[in-house]
């Protein structure tokens, strides 16, 4: 089963592998970005990395594609278009027959 992502003490989602889309983020991981829930459930996992970067992260994601764990670092970018410097850990869960990424982050 999925972690309760809700009750991390740190910036954690959930995304879609086929799609990157966003389906879920914990408040902290709401409070560090700036994005309202509404908004990242509307936002591939992609479009959190800077321009210059999101070329990088699709050919990371296909590269680690049916990988149990990742761990890598990463410059995110926040809504207000700050660049953070970030470790993240990714790990892939099957529920009800579909894949997910679990995704934790830890500010540099």
């Amino acid at each position: 089963m999925i972690e309760d992502i809700h009750t991390l003490a740190i910036p954690a989602l959930i995304f879609d592998p086929a799609t990157y889309f966003i389906l879920d983020a914990n408040q902290m991981f709401v409070d560090v970005y700036g994005y309202s829930l509404e908004e990242l459930k509307q936002m591939h996992v992609v479009d959190l990395r800077p321009p210059e970067g999101k070329q990088d992260a699709i050919g990371l994601l296909e590269s680690t594609r049916g990988n149990v764990l990742y761990s890598g670092e990463s410059t995110h970018q926040k809504k207000n278009g700050e660049k953070i410097q970030a470790q993240v850990f990714g790990k892939r869960y099957f529920e009800n027959n579909k894949e997910y990424y679990l995704v934790k982050v830890k500010l540099k």
